[in-house]
């Protein structure tokens, strides 16, 4: 069966904003299949005729020779911009690369890698739990949902994302394992975006800059349960919803997690009195965003109010009575 003529023109130049991502512009009746093949390629739509490739390993200049070369190969008619091609011929590396016994060409694999888990993380094939500051790298734990399901323990960030040699079986293992090497520097999610990631993220979403000037609404006045039990409430908050997974990696430890991968709720079993912090709540802006300053995840505060109305909270109990913060502020006091 004959293939449709490639009748398709396609520009590469920089991006004026964000250097050195690139910019592919499709001109002609078969630009539908250019953009098709520049998507599998790492390219991400921005509008009817532009594609972006924006990486962290800042290697956009090099994958962009890349699909222009393939482009060519199908039969499509491509142009580089000057400036694009200088960038294409010019050899260049990472100053103070922690890694210098490695070769371009390895340095090059190595920020493929954190690319792909960079990209996993993002597109949601990969969870991360818990991350932590070790002191000299961001560490996390997470797990892969598609594919071979595995655990993972990861270390690095931007271009020297990596993936630790130690594997485990399940989840509880590879987040009790975690815990134990990082301890009070756990917290909950990922870590929030880099300021390359949150660039990179920008530009192939197309949200323009976050204003400075923001006008503040007035604080609203916190939700407040009624007197009960820690243990009753926990059940009621998640038991019946669905989009929350809970698991409970430690006997004085149940952490919940909501589907859309942006809400962390951890609950300490151990806390007995009003000045315990029995809860904690982290609020993340997308699967590997920064984390907010208020919780735009309504769900929880509905559910709490529901489940406070309820009988099955109605016992008071003060031997059980603690506080809810989220980054310091009173959410839910019972």
């Amino acid at each position: 069966m004959p293939y449709a003529p490639a009748d398709a023109h396609i520009r590469f130049t920089l991006h004026p904003d964000l250097h050195p991502a690139v910019i592919a512009t499709t001109y002609g009746p078969t630009s539908d299949a250019a953009r098709s093949h520049l998507h599998d390629l790492g390219f991400r739509s921005t509008g009817p005729t532009t594609m972006v490739l924006a990486r962290i390993d800042r290697e956009e200049p090099y994958y962009a020779g890349l699909a222009a070369e393939q482009l060519r190969r199908y039969g499509f008619t491509t142009e580089i911009a000057p400036a694009l091609q200088e960038e294409i011929d010019t050899e260049w590396t990472w100053a103070n690369y922690p890694m210098p016994w490695c070769t371009r060409d390895e340095i090059r694999e190595v920020g493929a890698e954190a690319q792909r888990i960079h990209d996993d993380i993002a597109e949601g094939r990969l969870t991360i739990h818990l991350h932590a500051d070790d002191g000299q790298n961001t560490v996390a734990v997470g797990s892969y949902a598609t594919s071979v399901r595995r655990h993972v323990h990861l270390h690095g960030e931007n271009h020297l994302w990596q993936e630790t040699d130690t594997a485990f079986n399940t989840e509880a293992e590879a987040v009790a394992e975690f815990h134990r090497l990082y301890s009070v520097a756990v917290r909950p999610g990922p870590a929030p975006l880099t300021d390359l990631e949150q660039a990179v993220r920008q530009l192939l979403s197309g949200t323009p800059p976050a204003t400075t000037e923001q006008t503040s609404a007035p604080a609203a006045e916190p939700p407040v349960a009624g007197p009960g039990e820690h243990e009753a409430f926990l059940a009621a908050l998640f038991d019946e919803e669905r989009q929350w997974e809970k698991y409970r990696p430690f006997d004085e430890t149940t952490i919940a997690c909501h589907e859309s991968l942006s809400t962390r709720v951890e609950f300490d079993h151990e806390a007995r009195h009003r000045s315990d912090v029995a809860w904690a709540i982290a609020e993340y802006d997308g699967p590997v965003g920064e984390r907010v300053d208020a919780v735009r995840q309504e769900g929880i505060v509905v559910t709490a109010r529901r489940s406070a109305a309820t009988s099955r909270l109605g016992r008071s109990d003060r031997r059980h009575r603690g506080r809810v913060h989220l980054r310091g502020q009173r959410l839910l006091e019972l």
